[in-house]
């Protein structure tokens, strides 16, 4: 039944119609004034919850919903809730509440999105990604430029960097190229030739000799690499000519040795060191172990995407043994990836950044490293097409998002980004840079032991062969007499 009251008087001639003069103030009030409230309509709420039973009572439900503690617990169910519970108070109407477990089970069917398609539901507690199938049936009621209702849907991958994910050492070489190594060897062989003819002559053919005995050319070379790595020498040219060779030589060495060891530890303190898996398909192809939340909508994703990276992705979760234990809680997998370097681990960015904050050290959020789940996509609250409220509904949304306690709501419940300082980070030198130097000084070991090994057996021999002429030009028992 409709009731219409006019208040105004219309005077109409062959060609329009204008107003004569108005019987009421009604025409004073904005557009929706004569409708501010729905105090006599009882609308039909249905609100999704998925971390207690729907089976529970409606008071412990609605205190879960209510409560501000463990924002990681279903927390844009709980957002929603709540802001929605200001838009009820707003309209001033009745509800009657309907509790279900899940979104949806495919674009417009089942769960809160399939009780909306179906009219069985007038608002719904959780906003959702506006995909074609779903225009179809509902409107938004905010504006989609202007005004975001609820958040950014990001759903992620986080791992920290595997310490085994390459041979790093090449970091020892690159202050360097191949050109300046090669020079600088030359020099110092050169050097080295020098300083030894410098002692050759200082000892046979000055009338002073500086030195007690003839260094080797190896001894020589040996002072040369020694000045390069910063050690000194005990033997020095008396000459004037050979110790400015020896002045030149450390002056050379010690410009050297202080850029490299700047670049080097530049290198290392720079930034840490980060994965070169960037994308899902990389992923996928990885060796990496992978852990995943679970959430209704990311099980209805994997299951229904068509994206090549996406069914490589749901291949690799299939092939493992157990497939059911990559399902785990989001506390677990958090308190996991921290732990174990290089475990995969997909979460909503919105209610795992939480966790992080919570226990990651600072020098820890900066060695994660972050591959999207799925693309970015923004949550809009949505009405059905032929929602007898739709527009006053959407004037007071507008308001709630003027007012601000939308974005206060926002910022308690959801987490987009997590912060990274310069001063955060710990440089951890692993084996990724250490062990291409341990296994050359490995190698250098076992050369050494060899090269020894040949000169004990190349003396004994020649000891040997002496002892024998000697016994064959001089008799047995010579060197007894």
């Amino acid at each position: 039944k409709l009731n219409m009251t006019l208040d105004r008087e219309i005077y109409c001639n062959n060609e329009e119609c204008y107003v004569n003069k108005y019987l009421s103030k009604l025409h004073l009030r904005n557009k929706y004034g004569n409708r501010n409230t729905l105090h006599d309509a009882t609308l039909r709420l249905t609100v999704v919850v998925t971390k207690i039973p729907i089976t529970s009572t409606p008071e412990q439900i609605f205190a879960f919903l209510r409560s501000v503690n463990g924002t990681n617990y279903d927390a844009i169910a709980r957002f929603g809730f709540q802001a929605l519970s200001i838009l009820v108070e707003f309209l001033g109407c009745k509800t009657n509440h309907t509790f279900v477990n899940r979104w949806t089970i495919n674009e417009t069917h089942g769960g809160l999105i399939g009780a909306l398609a179906i009219q069985s539901a007038d608002l719904i507690s959780t906003p959702f990604i506006p995909t074609a199938p779903r225009m179809e049936f509902f409107t938004i009621i905010a504006e989609t430029s202007s005004f975001r209702s609820i958040c950014l849907f990001r759903s992620i991958c986080l791992f920290r960097t595997p310490r085994n994910s390459g041979i790093q050492g090449d970091v020892f070489l690159k202050p360097f190229n191949t050109t300046v190594w090669s020079l600088f060897g030359v020099l110092l062989l050169l050097t080295a030739v020098v300083l030894w003819s410098i002692f050759r002559l200082e000892r046979y053919r000055m009338y002073k000799r500086y030195i007690d005995y003839m260094p080797s050319l190896l001894a020589t070379f040996l002072i040369s690499f020694g000045s390069a790595c910063s050690q000194g020498s005990d033997m020095v040219p008396g000459s004037i000519g050979g110790r400015m060779v020896f002045y030149t030589l450390y002056l050379l060495t010690f410009l050297m040795y202080n850029y490299y060891t700047s670049i080097v530890v530049s290198s290392l303190l720079g930034s840490p060191v980060k994965s070169d898996i960037k994308t899902m398909g990389q992923l996928a192809d990885s060796s990496l172990e992978v852990g995943l939340e679970p959430l209704p909508f990311t099980l209805t994703y994997l299951n229904n995407s068509l994206l090549p990276e996406v069914r490589r992705f749901k291949h690799k979760i299939d092939s493992v043994p157990n497939p059911q234990a990559i399902w785990m809680p989001l506390e677990k997998g958090i308190l996991r990836v921290r732990d174990q370097p290089g475990f995969v681990f997909g979460f909503e960015a919105s209610t795992g950044f939480l966790l992080v904050k919570r226990y990651y050290k600072p020098y820890e959020i900066c060695d994660l490293n972050e591959v999207l789940f799925r693309p970015e996509k923004s949550l809009y609250s949505a009405v059905h097409k032929n929602y007898s409220y739709k527009e006053i509904t959407k004037q007071k949304v507008i308001r709630i998002l003027e007012t601000g306690v939308n974005l206060k709501l926002h910022r308690y419940w959801v987490q987009t980004t997590l912060e990274c300082f310069d001063s955060n980070f710990i440089v951890e030198v692993g084996m990724e840079y250490m062990a291409p130097l341990f296994m050359l000084l490995a190698c250098t070991y076992v050369l050494v032991l060899i090269i020894l090994l040949c000169e004990i057996l190349h003396k004994k021999y020649w000891t040997e062969r002496k002892m024998r002429l000697e016994n064959i030009l001089f008799g047995q028992n010579w060197h007894n007499e």
